[in-house]
């Protein structure tokens, strides 16, 4: 078996976590039972209360969410720089499979995670197991598809992953898994169509510089252009991206999946409060119409906050507000222009809280209409965080990078070299 297992590494790597969890969950299954005769004996507990633990289930949803993020990480040439280094140096290339075993989900983990979704038992407990599952493997990919620049396939991912809740309640209220189990198939399709395309850029080198920490790339950083010329002399930043103008596609589009994963979250509250039969009551209504004027409100203020925060970091004023009095300058244009966005921010959503609550939406509609309007609005507005660093006229609060670090960011790695 020793010699079978050996010649045969990446099933040893796939089945090993798997065997480990059954192992388990078959220790706590087995004290799961024996814990009323336990509890009888007066040896745990209080024996004229017994009741039956459920530590099987317990051990099953913890055990698919180590599962799951061991089969994103453990043997992903993403997640170990040794592993990448050593792929680097050898013949390998992205249409071959990878050495340690395949980091997308294969048959083996669909049936050992269907297997135990059925040991759990229970009415509507079997659930847990997938999404625990998904939840630690959905996570740790969908991040690196989105560092590779995936960011159709990552933004889709995480709106479906916002249906979770609805669907979950979905399957309950219809007694069928069909709904929940559908969601998380495709989900896991995404992940790996994801998956594929990030491992094709393979060693990913060719990565802004904030995208590379998500591939635990230390020593192949593709430096700013800005970085080693003028922007160690100009601001300590290292996340500008060199693009200054407002990028409204991006904009709307991360609106827009806030706004569908806050509608989303509504619309499974509404399936609560229309399965217990009280949504035509007269203090619901109230309580809705009093939701629908917060959530605009709310977003509107954290938003303004938000983008006055990221403008304002390490950009102080060139004058206090005791310098503009004595010198007679109220008004520094070229910086009190931060406050503007911020300011029609806020009264965007002072605005819709007193209108969409008389329209005749939906309060998952006015969710939606009520993030994704004062989040493009604080996006949206000029100039860009790029601009305002390069161009606002701010006093720097922040002591200039070392002449250590100047001259280390500046001098390009042996990698690119190569």
């Amino acid at each position: 078996m020793t010699r079978f297992f050996r010649k045969r590494p990446q099933l040893m790597h796939l089945l090993m976590p798997w065997c480990l969890l059954f192992l388990t969950v078959g220790i706590a299954r087995v004290l799961e039972w024996g814990w009323p005769t336990l509890v009888t004996l007066g040896i745990v507990g209080d024996p004229g209360d017994i009741e039956t633990l459920p530590f099987a289930d317990f051990t099953i949803v913890l055990g698919l969410f180590a599962c799951g993020a061991y089969r994103a990480m453990f043997f992903n040439p993403a997640c170990r720089a040794d592993y990448r280094e050593w792929l680097v140096s050898t013949p390998w290339t992205p249409d071959k499979p990878l050495p340690l075993g395949p980091v997308r989900l294969t048959v083996v983990d669909w049936a050992c995670v269907i297997l135990l979704a059925i040991m759990m038992g229970g009415e509507h407990r079997y659930m847990l197991a997938p999404m625990a599952f998904i939840a630690s493997y959905g996570w740790l990919i969908g991040r690196l598809n989105f560092a590779s620049g995936q960011d159709f396939l990552a933004g889709l991912t995480v709106a479906l992953a916002a249906l979770i809740p609805y669907l979950a309640l979905r399957s309950i209220l219809s007694e069928s898994a069909l709904p929940i189990g559908s969601c998380l198939v495709v989900i896991a399709i995404l992940l790996a169509l994801g998956w594929n395309r990030t491992l094709s850029l393979f060693p990913w080198y060719g990565l802004p510089r904030w995208k590379q920490a998500s591939f635990s790339n230390k020593n192949a950083f593709v430096e700013n252009p800005l970085r080693g010329t003028i922007s160690p002399r100009v601001h300590p930043w290292d996340s500008l991206s060199g693009e200054t103008a407002v990028n409204y596609k991006k904009v709307l589009g991360e609106a827009s999946l806030l706004g569908w994963i806050v509608a989303s979250l509504l619309l499974a509250f509404m399936l609560i409060i229309d399965r217990d039969g009280i949504l035509e009551a007269q203090e619901i209504q109230e309580m809705l119409v009093l939701i629908k004027s917060a959530i605009p409100l709310t977003f509107g203020v954290i938003f303004a906050i938000v983008r006055f925060l990221c403008y304002r970091h390490r950009c102080g004023s060139p004058l206090s507000w005791w310098a503009r009095l004595r010198t007679g300058r109220w008004l520094i244009l070229d910086y009190d222009r931060i406050y503007v966005t911020p300011i029609i921010t806020m009264l965007v959503g002072i605005t819709l809280s007193l209108l969409l609550p008389k329209l005749t939406l939906s309060l998952p509609t006015v969710g939606f209409l009520g993030t994704v309007i004062p989040m493009a609005v604080a996006l949206g507005l000029s100039p860009s965080i790029e601009q305002w660093r390069l161009t606002g006229g701010f006093r720097m609060s922040t002591s200039p990078p070392s002449l250590s670090s100047r001259n280390e960011s500046s001098t390009p790695s042996a990698a690119n070299r190569s």
